[in-house]
This record gives C-alpha cells, sequence and structure tokens, in this order.
C-alpha cells in the first residue's frame, strides 16, 4: 500500500537561538535516557517540545522525531510515519519494516505482525542506543489501536530503543502499570518544566539584554505560575504592567492565554496581523503552498520572512527550515479570533486550501479542510474524487471511514459512492452488501448513461466475482467495461484493468491460449499509462500463464522482469512471491540446484520481516524446497558414506522427502488472489480468505 510521509513531520526542528538552555532539565532528561519509556507530560504552554529540541541539539544520543497531528490518528498513517522517522536518522533501517506493511491486508492490517517487523528490523540495523520522540501524543491518545501499537513496541523493543511520549494529557496504554512496575518508565511534569525567578532572568537577559530584578522576577513567576507561553506572550510588550495585567484577566474571567495573545495580536502591523489569522488555517505551510492558498497580493515570502524575525510563535520545520507552523496555541487563538470577526474569510481559505490539497493529491489534508468546514457536499465530492486512488494505494479502511461519515440520504444521492463503498465492503467479509451496493450503482449509472464511471464499476464487481469464481458473471462485466473503455479516450486505466480482469479469469478457466493474448494487451496499456507496479503484476500472471503453456522460456523472462521491479522498489512481499514462482519453474525445467538456491532466497526474504525463524516458513514452500533438495541429492545419497548422509539431514531435517503433496501443486485462482501477492485492486484486500469456489490445482 502507498501512503505519503510529509516529510516535515519527521525531520527534528532546528533549535531557535532564542531557546533559553535550562541545565537542570539537561540533566534530568540525561538520568532519564536510562528508561525504555519516557513520558513528557504538562498542560500546553510549558515548553515540552523546546526543552525536547534543545535537549536533542546536545545529546550525543540520535533521535528521531515524529511531530504528530490529528491526522495520525489513522493507524495505518500513523505507523508508516513512524517507520519513516526511525529510517530517516538510519538509512539502514526500514526496508524490513515497510515491507512488512506493505504485504499487510489493506482492510484488516495485521499490527502486532508489523510492530514484530520494525522491533526486528531496529534490532538487526541499529546497534547504538537512540530515542524515538512521538511530539504530541495526546493527539491520538484516545485512537485505541494506536496505543495498543505503542504498547506492543514499548514492550518488544530493544533495551537501546528509548521511546519519548511528550503529551498534555495523561497516557492510557494498557500495559502502562506493567512497565512500571519493572522500573521502565520515568519521566516529567509540568512541575519540573515550570520556569523559575532566575530562568525568568536568565531568558530576559539573553534575548532583551534587560535585568530583570529578583523582586519582579519572584512575583511574575509567582503569577505566570512558571507558564513560559504566558511570560512569552507578555515579552513581545516588554512586561509593562504585567502583573496588573495578569490580575485583571483573572477577575474578569477571561482566559490569560487569549488577553496576552490579543495585545500582541494588536501590537503589529496591519499586514502582519491580516496574514497571522489567514495562514493560521494552512496548519504548516511555505510561501508556495501561501501563495497558491490565498494569492500573490499576501507577499507570502517577505511575511513568513517578517514574523520568523520577529519570533510571532512560530517553528521553522523541514530539513531546509522553509515550512513553517504556528505554536499550537497562538494558532488556535487566530483561528478562533478570525472565525468570530470573520467567518467568510475563514470559510473561503478552507475551500481554496482543500482545492489545492486536492490537487496535489493531499488526500487526508485536503478532507480535514473540508470536515473543519463541515461541509458534507464537498466531503462527498473529494471522496467522489479520490477514492479509486486509495483503492489502488491500498487505503481501503480510510476510505470506508469517510463514507460512512456521510448521511445516507448523500450517499444513495451518488451511485458513485455506492459503487465505492460496495468496493470497501467486499473487502472487509461483507460480501452481500458490497454486490447490492455495486448493483444498485450499476443500475444508477445506467439509467443516467454515465458510462465512464458504469464502466468503472464493472471492473471493480468484475475482479470481486473473479475471486469468488463467479467467472461467467466476472467475464460478461469486464468484457463490457472494456467496450465502453474502448469509446471513451479518458477510459484507459480502466481499458487497462478489464485486459488484466479477462486475461485472468481465462486463466482460472484453463483458456491459456486467450489469457495470453489479454494480459499482454493489458502489459501495454500498463506500459502506456507508466504504471510501473501494474505492469510488474501482470508481468506475474504472464509469467504463470507461460509456464502452465510449457512457454518456459517466456515465462523465465516475464518473472525476472517483475522481479527486477520488486527488488528496485525494496518490495519483500512481491520478491518473496516471484521467487517461489521462478524456484516452481527451475524445478519445472530440472534445473534443481538453482530451484533449491531461490526458494531458499524466497524463503530469507519472506521471513526477513518477522523474527527469523524456521516456523515463519511456509508449509508449502518448505515442501517444495524439501522435495526439491531430495531430488538434487537423492541420487548421490548411495555414493556417500552414513556419515555424511547424516550431516546433511542433520542440517537439513525439514528437507528430508515429503510424501504427502505434490511439487508445483498451487491454486489455478490468478495470481493477485494469493494471499503472498500484494496487489493494489480489489482482489488484494480480500487475498487472505479463502474463495467459495471454482478453486482448481494444477496437475
Amino acid at each position: 500500500m502507498y501512503i505519503p510521509v510529509t516529510r516535515t513531520k519527521i525531520v527534528l526542528p532546528r533549535r531557535r537561538s532564542d531557546l533559553l538552555t535550562r541545565q537542570r532539565l539537561i540533566d534530568l532528561m540525561v538520568e532519564l535516557t536510562d528508561y525504555k519509556l519516557i513520558i513528557i507530560a504538562a498542560p500546553a504552554g510549558y515548553g515540552k517540545t523546546s526543552m525536547l529540541v534543545d535537549f536533542a541539539s546536545q545529546t550525543n544520543m540520535p533521535v528521531c522525531w515524529y511531530a504528530l497531528d490529528t491526522l495520525d490518528r489513522e493507524p495505518l498513517r500513523f505507523i508508516t510515519h513512524m517507520i519513516a522517522s526511525i529510517a530517516q536518522r538510519f538509512p539502514n533501517f526500514g526496508v524490513q519494516s515497510f515491507a512488512a506493511l506493505d504485504a499487510a491486508n489493506p482492510s484488516q492490517p495485521d499490527f502486532n505482525q508489523i510492530v514484530t517487523a520494525i522491533v526486528n528490523d531496529a534490532y538487526e540495523n541499529i546497534q547504538e542506543h537512540f530515542l524515538l520522540v512521538l511530539d504530541d501524543y495526546h493527539l491520538v491518545n484516545e485512537a485505541r489501536e494506536i496505543d495498543d501499537i505503542i504498547n506492543r513496541f514499548t514492550q518488544d523493543a530493544a533495551e537501546n530503543c528509548h521511546l519519548v511520549l511528550s503529551s498534555r494529557s495523561l497516557l492510557s496504554l494498557p500495559d502502562l502499570p506493567i512497565l512500571v512496575a519493572r522500573s521502565q518508565v520515568g519521566g516529567l511534569s509540568f512541575e519540573e518544566l515550570i520556569f523559575h525567578p532566575n530562568e525568568l532572568q536568565a531568558l530576559v537577559q539573553q534575548n532583551y539584554q534587560v535585568q530583570l530584578d529578583d523582586t519582579t522576577a519572584e512575583e511574575l513567576a509567582s503569577e505566570t505560575e512558571g507558564w513560559i507561553t504566558g511570560f512569552l506572550l507578555s515579552a513581545q510588550t516588554m512586561w509593562k504592567g504585567l502583573v496588573n495585567q495578569i490580575r485583571v484577566a483573572r477577575v474578569s474571567g477571561v482566559s490569560l492565554y487569549d488577553y496576552l495573545a490579543q495585545q500582541v495580536l494588536e501590537n503589529q502591523p496591519t499586514h502582519i496581523r491580516n496574514f497571522l489569522l489567514r495562514t493560521s488555517f494552512l496548519e504548516e505551510f511555505d510561501a508556495e503552498l501561501c501563495t497558491a492558498v490565498l494569492g500573490e497580493d499576501c507577499n507570502c515570502a517577505s511575511n513568513i520572512a517578517a514574523i520568523l524575525q520577529n519570533n510571532l510563535f512560530v517553528t521553522s520545520v523541514g530539513e531546509d527550515g522553509q515550512w513553517i507552523r504556528y505554536h499550537h496555541l497562538f494558532r488556535d487563538f487566530l483561528q478562533s479570533r478570525l472565525q468570530t470577526d470573520a467567518p467568510q474569510i475563514r470559510d473561503d481559505i478552507l475551500h481554496r486550501l482543500a482545492q489545492v490539497q486536492a490537487q496535489r493529491q493531499e488526500w487526508e489534508q485536503a478532507y480535514y479542510a473540508l470536515q473543519k468546514l463541515g461541509d458534507l457536499t464537498a466531503q462527498a465530492e473529494l471522496i467522489d474524487q479520490c477514492g479509486s486512488e486509495l483503492i489502488k494505494s491500498g487505503r481501503s479502511v480510510l476510505l470506508g471511514e469517510w463514507l460512512d461519515h456521510l448521511p445516507s440520504d448523500l450517499l444513495n444521492a451518488r451511485p458513485n459512492l455506492l459503487s465505492l463503498r460496495g468496493t470497501v465492503a467486499i473487502q472487509q467479509g461483507q460480501d452481500a452488501y458490497g454486490y447490492e451496493l455495486l448493483d444498485r450503482a450499476e443500475a444508477a449509472f445506467r439509467q443516467s448513461g454515465d458510462l465512464p464511471r458504469l464502466a468503472h464499476t464493472l471492473v471493480r464487481r468484475a475482479i470481486s466475482n473473479r475471486f469468488f469464481g463467479r467467472y461467467q458473471a466476472a467475464l460478461n462485466d469486464a468484457q463490457e467495461a472494456l467496450q465502453i473503455a474502448e469509446k471513451t479516450p479518458q477510459l484507459e486505466s480502466v481499458q487497462a484493468e478489464a485486459f488484466r480482469a479477462i486475461g485472468s479469469i481465462y486463466n482460472a478457466l484453463g483458456r491459456t491460449h486467450e489469457a495470453l493474448d489479454y494480459l499482454e494487451r493489458a502489459k501495454t496499456a500498463h506500459q502506456k499509462l507508466q504504471d510501473r507496479q501494474n505492469v510488474a503484476m501482470v508481468l506475474t500472471d504472464l509469467g504463470f500463464t507461460y509456464s502452465r503453456s510449457g512457454l518456459y522460456a517466456q515465462a523465465l523472462t516475464c518473472y525476472e522482469q517483475a522481479l527486477e521491479y520488486w527488488r528496485a522498489v525494496r518490495n519483500r512481499a512481491g520478491q518473496a512471491s516471484l521467487l517461489n514462482d521462478l524456484g516452481v519453474l527451475h524445478h519445472l525445467l530440472g534445473n534443481y540446484v538453482q530451484a533449491a538456491a531461490t526458494f531458499e532466497e524466497a524463503l530469507a526474504v519472506r521471513s526477513s520481516g518477522t523474527r527469523a525463524s524456521i516456523r515463519n516458513r511456509t508449509p508449502a514452500a518448505e515442501v517444495k524446497l524439501g522435495k526439491t533438495f531430495y531430488r538434487v541429492c537423492g541420487g548421490y545419497f548411495r555414493r556417500l558414506d552414513r556419515w555424511l548422509s547424516q550431516q546433511i539431514l542433520a542440517l537439513y531435517p525439514q528437507f528430508r522427502e515429503p510424501n504427502h503433496i505434490e511439487v508445483g501443486q498451487r491454486t489455478m485462482l490468478p495470481r493477485r488472489t494469493r494471499a503472498s501477492t500484494k496487489d493494489y485492486s480489489v482482489a488484494s484486500a480480500i487475498a487472505n480468505r479463502q474463495p467459495q469456489q471454482g478453486t482448481r490445482h494444477e496437475p
């Protein structure tokens, strides 16, 4: 599955020159690095992130950084960024982890297996002690699956991995009491993070060259309760009458932060004030995104430089520091202010932001912007636009959640949404419901004459029907979709999918000559679309079909070309499956030594995403490898002395001659429906389920 990584989230923020190093906190953090889990828990504005950035800049331990936001509540997005954050710091890490993620069933991912792969990947490729910081963990703390992921990772990770969770709220990890009892948890609270009077004095001296007397410093520390954000807000006006202002805010019932932030905002020039208010809804932005949303008249580049220079609660993020984000409290204040004073401007900005992000295919960010608007119609239009892409990239669970948030009347009024929901339902095992929705979508498209979307729906249903062994129904749908696609230039992708579906159906029916014809067409169509991934999958189907037809040279060429792609993208699931097929082919050709070596490589690749153990090897592969070794060695056993035979069998006890399964036995379903193959089509999500009918075996 493909989940884009936002790189600004996994790059350690630059340490600002105005940060004050508080040595007592640095010393405490050094002591805490002996623990497996480090919790930094304090309310907003107490300097959790700043302290961690400061510590990261001083420690000798490598630091992996992951800044969380509300979009990360989706488990697959979360675990993808978690892997990427470690790989950002350790380039040798990630191949096994991403392979396990890539091989997961998109509809029902086994996160325990993925976490095991991450733990093993780190164990094998990271020898030194390191910190993994998850900043703003409270934004995902209510997501049970993410808590389970972190809980399992904390329990299983090697002792050189130290996980740091920074949060506004207390954690709810299931095994936290056990970890505490084992003395594996340490942390800091707001009591340690509050600024002491002498630290306030040092901060003022460092950044403003002003000497704050002891009495004023103690009074400020007392009145702000060591809350550094309130103190920094007041610093914008050089603390004129700050103590009295705090008292007025308290007795009037006004939020201290809002009271002080309002003063900061009012002290800015009009153009900066407007810029702050409008860009607050961009969440995280650079000059290019800002200009795309707000227009050329906004002078984004110069205004960004001005707010950075004046340190208006903004942080540079990303590898080059060109992206910025506001402090979350300041951002929330600005958003609330604009929503109150100019709601139409706020709505226009969010609509335009969603449009720009959709154009960039940043679907989750676009959906989040429309969610803020509460515009269900716009959400439905976005889902309509990106639904097929989400299915192809293995994001069916996310698509299903978005569709389920729509009211039923809106869903029923849009046949393409019914088609998408039906596809997701079948992937998730709701077969009857899924087919009902696909049938309703088909009827609606026929009635309205919407042939392009009818073709999409027919291909989706054809793939599902083929998986369940309903070959004639699948063939009828695929052929009709192909007829429509051939007459419509915009449907090249549907045409390619239809070619492959028809070829796979003929393959399952044993009509190999026709299967080869359509699969070759599918390969050509996907090549024209420059869709290398689907080209590799079709090549795999072709290799199997050529092999069945006795055309072994052509099969070998197809398999090797497909394997080249999976190796190039480091997809271990694809590599393992292709190597397995190559092993079968070499065995059929009588190349037993080559077959044995290929099966061994397949097993090694497949097991690299989990603990390396003979238990991880699939029975089918063991049988094939065992049979091959017997063919290779059996003729020589009679000429070897008993001692040598015993040594070989002791080395490979699992390779004694199997007598219960023939080599080459395999299901006749097309390659995409086997659980070991990664496929981004409709069939991928149901690959781990047993076919209900039509399963046949090769002689």
